[in-house]
This record gives C-alpha cells, sequence and structure tokens, in this order.
C-alpha cells in the first residue's frame, strides 16, 4: 500500500507546494525587488512554513516505505534522457553565467565555470553510458557535488553583497541538497557507502526534487505569461528544473520500497567492467 501511494504523496506534495509557491510570488512579494511585502510578512512566513512541511512529506512518507537498491541496473530511458538533459542544462547554466554581470569574486567565478564544465560531461556521459558500456571510473562522480557546492557558495556571495531574498535562500537549499545528494552517490559508487546509503539519497534526492520544481517552474511561467511579476528572470531555473527532475527519476528507478536488502546502489550501466 505504501509503495503504490508514495508516487501520488509525491504527486501531490510537489501540486501543493507549486500553487503555494505562485501565490506566494504573486500576493506577497513585491515584483520589482523579489523581497516579501512587509504588510504581508505573517502571511509570506506561513506560507513558506507550509511549502517546507510538504517538501518534508515525501522524503520522510518514502523512508517509511523501506526503500532499498534494485538489484538489476537494466536502461531506463527516461533517467537516460533526464541524465543528458541535465548536462545540457549545466552547458546552459555556465554559458548564462559567463554571460551576465555576477558580482561573485574572480576566483570564484573561474572554479564554477570549470566545474560547471566539468559536471555537463560527466552527466553527458553518464547519460550515454547507462545504455552503451565505455570505461567510466566511479571516482568521476565526485564532480557534481563538487561542482553544486561551488554554486551554492557562488549565488550566495554574489547575492549576500546587496540583498539576501527568500529566492537565494530557495536556490542555496537546492544546491546544498544536490551536493549532499551526489555526495552519497559517489560514496555508494566507491564502495564507502553504508547501509542507510539508499535511505540518504532516497530523502536527499525527494526532498531535492519537489524544491527545485516549486523553485523553477513558477519562474518558467511567471517570465512566458507574467513578467512583470519576476524582478530577475528565469535563467537559472533552466539547470533546476532538470535537476529536480532528474533526481525525482534517479529515485523512482534506482530504488525499490520493500523489505530491506543489502544490495549496493548503482546509476551505472550493469554491464561487462
Amino acid at each position: 500500500m505504501k509503495k503504490g501511494l508514495l508516487p501520488a504523496v509525491f504527486g501531490a506534495a510537489a501540486g501543493v507546494c507549486l500553487l503555494l509557491r505562485v501565490f506566494q510570488m504573486l500576493a506577497l512579494t513585491e515584483h520589482q525587488t523579489g523581497f516579501m511585502k512587509r504588510e504581508n510578512s505573517a502571511a509570506y512566513i506561513a506560507v513558506s512554513v507550509i511549502m517546507a512541511l510538504f517538501i518534508l512529506a515525501a522524503p520522510v512518507f518514502a523512508l517509511f516505505c523501506k526503500p532499498t537498491a534494485k538489484k538489476e541496473n537494466a536502461v531506463n530511458l527516461p533517467f537516460t534522457a533526464a541524465t543528458l538533459l541535465l548536462g545540457g542544462a549545466c552547458v546552459f547554466d555556465v554559458l548564462s553565467f559567463t554571460a551576465s554581470n555576477s558580482t561573485a569574486p574572480g576566483f570564484l567565478k573561474i572554479i564554477y565555470v570549470v566545474f560547471g564544465a566539468l559536471c555537463a560531461v560527466y552527466f553527458a556521459a553518464a547519460g550515454v553510458r547507462s545504455a552503451f558500456y565505455f570505461p567510466f571510473s566511479s571516482k568521476l562522480a565526485a564532480i557534481p557535488p563538487a561542482f553544486f557546492t561551488v554554486r551554492a557558495a557562488t549565488v550566495f556571495v554574489a547575492n549576500a553583497q546587496h540583498a539576501v531574498i527568500s529566492d537565494t535562500v530557495f536556490d542555496v537549499f537546492i544546491y546544498c541538497c544536490a551536493m549532499l545528494l551526489f555526495l552519497e552517490i559517489a560514496r555508494a559508487v566507491n564502495g564507502a557507502g553504508s547501509e542507510n546509503s539508499t535511505k540518504k539519497i532516497t530523502f536527499f534526492g525527494l526532498a531535492l526534487s519537489l524544491s527545485a520544481i516549486c523553485a523553477s517552474l513558477p519562474k518558467i511561467a511567471l517570465a512566458l505569461f507574467h513578467s512583470s511579476a519576476l524582478h530577475d528572470g528565469m535563467t537559472g531555473s533552466v539547470l533546476t528544473l532538470f535537476l529536480g527532475v532528474y533526481a525525482a527519476l534517479l529515485v523512482f528507478s534506482r530504488v525499490v520500497f520493500s523489505s530491506p536488502k543489502k544490495d549496493n546502489l548503482s546509476i551505472y550501466y550493469a554491464g561487462k567492467h
């Protein structure tokens, strides 16, 4: 019963969070600055708390569903496509960043561009390798957590020089979740994981997916249909959206929710090594 309910819980949480975030951006936020309206601060905080509870609801429920790694590692076309698209989103994000006037320190910009390019190559290779085998060191799994750590630092430093608004906090939370997810994946695929690795990947993956989708889709929709309500554009939402889709498909395609087993999680092609 729990196994069948999990996708429904995830979908319901995503739907509620999207509606709340759109309401928050349209009615409780100053469109020109991104700050919450002072007269609606209590409502803004209440909506934020409710969103946080729904974002945590699906991951917590998933832990009660006894998540374990799939023993078989068959090709999953949606997950493969999501991996390739995430690589493309990394390219778009790096190009957009280099074209912007970010106030982050120069050395941080260079590190960000380098790791962003490496991360794009990593996801492109991982996506192809999920269907066609070729040598691919599991040690390369250290690239994504390094990139998203730098991404979080870049966003925070660049915005903290002016003013930290809710969007900044949201983005930093998402990239920190991504860092923790990919760090646990790197540990698992390199034999340093534990019996709790699959639980951690499930929790961080679903929390990341819900928060990323909640942050990106409303911005993209407003940019297309009501741009005056969006103070900073939707450029960063491309990476965030595909990151959220990737995280959800990773969990639902590589984790089963049944009785516990001691299997190692694998996100790679299960062929000749």
